[in-house]
């Protein structure tokens, strides 16, 4: 019974113990390791065009164009408002951003940027910055951080989903 005690007390311990680094995966071929980071950096590259061409897009109001960098089923989450999801509804999510006032500009700027192995999908995190002026002619601002997560579709990046998450306090809260 001691031992059985003693055995438990081991394996419960060896259970508890601080996991071990991921380990190097020795059966890839060095070439096959080396194409596949050649393959992230020009995916890297096509994600981050698709980032300038948003911000253009964003410049002349173009939602329908926002909207098809998005997979037909993608979506977008935006602050206190219902999830947008699939091509008709991005188009209005991001047409109402023009609804808030005057002078609307939304900039974003990327922290990381991650592609999965596999070259299929990828997560962006970054932050934004929104300015306005509302009706009564007062400067607004919003600003808070963003995920997106890219799908690649017939060898073309695109969004999946969208989220963004503000740091401005809302009020009453």
């Amino acid at each position: 019974m001691r031992q059985c005690i003693a055995a438990l007390a081991l394996l419960v311990a060896a259970g508890c113990t601080a996991k071990k680094a991921e380990s190097t995966d020795t059966t890839t071929p060095p070439a096959a390791v080396a194409s596949n980071a050649a393959n992230t950096r020009a995916d890297e590259d096509s994600i981050k065009a698709l980032g300038e061409r948003w911000k253009q897009m964003l410049a002349s109001k173009d939602t329908a164009g926002i909207a098809a960098l998005y997979t037909d089923d993608g979506a977008e989450y935006a602050p206190n408002q219902p999830a947008a999801k699939g091509t008709a509804a991005v188009t209005k999510a991001w047409a109402g951003l023009y609804g808030l006032g005057k002078d609307v500009k939304l900039d974003f700027n990327a922290s990381d940027l991650l592609v999965a192995q596999s070259g299929d999908v990828a997560v962006e995190r970054g932050t934004y910055t929104l300015t306005w002026t509302d009706a009564k002619g007062k400067a607004m601002n919003d600003h808070g951080n963003y995920v997106t997560a890219f799908k690649k579709v017939n060898g073309q990046w695109k969004v999946l989903a969208d989220i963004n998450a503000s740091e401005v306090p809302v009020a009453g809260m």
